[in-house]
């Protein structure tokens, strides 16, 4: 026979079937959990009230509706369950009567009481039959945490920086763990998108992986300005570069470290007739067109130590 029964609230159900023998309304406990799963034992004739003591099968919880309505909400629960004082209620004077029906409630309740401590001891931690095991819990500390002994023996409060199991995060961390979102767990990283990192883009070109190009690319050239005097290019100034050849002057390879490209569009000014001296390339192939507004692009490649150097005449 069952001594506990739970119901799920709908916000409208306030009756109730107690599905278990009882002798006296004050043997039954009515709890209430809410969706937040705080529990209050209800008072009988405040929040309910209850009949069928002494009937065989149970009675009803009637939900108090007014003046104030107790009826359980959905996500709310109701547990009606025995609650015996473990007490023996019973007299049986020396000599007197042996009343049966009394004996048997008496018998009954004794009944009852086992079957409430039994429900009881089901819900409490315990080791298996077979274990020798015996332990004692220690009195409770603030900000820290039950665990075994060395031993295994019995247990201890420890500090949770104490175990090897355990990892002690930083301050940083902490404030990236309580981060309720994706956005905000970037945000702390100082990577959001948009603003500390560029967004995915399925167009984006990776230098490590093949691609086909179906536009061309874009990019505003660098002015080196009027060339008239000793120059030596350098490839950091951009890919794409430009300049006005005003004079005869040497021009000397790209110097950067690194390895690279540029293009150079050298126009001649009005006047020309002016020479241009290489320095610093490996190989030159094409010719210079020093007349009179003559365009020549300089296509420089710079590899390992080596640099290359091809003029085509543009115009």
């Amino acid at each position: 026979m069952p001594w506990s029964v739970t119901y799920n609230g709908d916000g409208s159900t306030s009756s109730f079937a107690v599905t278990f023998y009882f002798l006296n309304t004050s043997d039954v406990k009515v709890i209430h959990r809410d969706a937040n799963g705080n529990e209050i034992t209800w008072t009988e004739g405040s929040q309910y009230t209850l009949t069928g003591a002494g009937a065989q099968s149970g009675g009803t919880v009637t939900v108090s509706t007014s003046p104030t309505d107790y009826t359980p909400a959905s996500g709310e629960t109701l547990t009606i369950k025995r609650n015996l004082d473990l007490t023996q209620e019973t007299d049986y004077p020396e000599g007197g009567q042996f009343p049966a029906s009394a004996h048997e409630d008496a018998l009954d309740r004794s009944a009852m009481r086992d079957q409430q401590l039994k429900e009881e001891i089901d819900r409490k931690i315990g080791f298996s039959e077979t274990s020798t095991a015996s332990a004692t819990l220690p009195e409770p500390q603030a900000n820290k945490i039950l665990t075994w002994n060395a031993d295994g023996t019995d247990l201890k409060n420890a500090v949770p920086a104490d175990l090897s199991l355990v990892t002690v995060i930083s301050s940083f961390a902490e404030t990236l763990l309580d981060d309720a979102s994706a956005a905000a767990a970037r945000s702390t990283l100082g990577v959001a998108i948009g603003s500390d990192v560029q967004a995915y883009d399925a167009d984006s070109l990776k230098s490590d992986t093949s691609d086909t190009l179906t536009v061309g690319m874009l990019g505003s050239s660098h002015n080196l300005g009027n060339f008239n005097s000793a120059t030596t290019l350098s490839i950091a100034n951009g890919n794409l570069q430009h300049g006005t050849l005003g004079g005869s002057m040497v021009l000397t390879a790209p110097d950067d470290s690194d390895e690279g490209w540029m293009e150079l569009e050298l126009t001649v000014d009005g006047v020309g007739g002016y020479t241009l001296t290489l320095s610093g390339f490996n190989t030159v192939s094409g010719d210079f067109d020093n007349t009179a507004n003559a365009v020549n692009v300089l296509r420089i490649v710079k590899h390992n130590t080596n640099t290359y150097l091809d003029i085509v005449q543009a115009a």
